[in-house]
């Protein structure tokens, strides 16, 4: 440890605390966000391609294909792919298509 996190101990030594651990049915919001990706494969498979349909959108998104083709290679400008998705600071990006079509 360095004299920063010294420093921080000693601060937060002054406040009482006791961490309990809380089951994953009793503690949902955590269960939620740590099944973010698996509930996206998930839905992938359960709606008949309907996903599958989606990847090929950011390929022909006239603002987005460039970046898409960036991410095949290599995680670009704060997006990576996940399971063929190409996501953003952990957030799906949607294909301006499928927006344009859903409104």
């Amino acid at each position: 440890m360095n004299k920063r996190h010294v420093k921080w101990v000693k601060y937060l030594e002054k406040f009482p605390n006791v961490i309990k651990h809380k089951k994953g049915k009793n503690n949902v919001v955590v269960s939620a966000l740590s099944k973010c990706h698996t509930l996206l494969v998930s839905l992938g498979s359960q709606i008949l391609g309907w996903m599958d349909d989606i990847k090929g959108l950011f390929e022909r998104d006239d603002n987005f294909a460039s970046t898409f083709a960036s991410c095949l290679k290599k995680a670009f400008g704060g997006f990576y792919l996940f399971e063929g998705y190409p996501f953003r600071k952990g957030k799906l990006c949607i294909p301006k298509d499928l927006v344009e079509s859903i409104l």
